[in-house]
């Protein structure tokens, strides 16, 4: 008997319950900021603002 958690999965896949679920890329631009805590830190406001997470 074969463990089935044991197959192949694609990068970015995992498999539940219900069959395989998979990953989005993302990627967001700010305009430069000389303190990347900053940049990173207002990215992070207006992304959970917009709701897209």
């Amino acid at each position: 008997m074969s463990d089935p958690a044991a197959t192949f999965h694609r990068p970015g896949e995992t498999r539940g319950r219900r069959g395989l679920m998979g990953a989005s890329d993302w990627d967001y631009y700010v305009p430069y900021q000389e303190d990347l805590n900053a940049a990173l830190q207002q990215l992070r406001r207006e992304v959970f603002e917009a709701g897209d997470y």
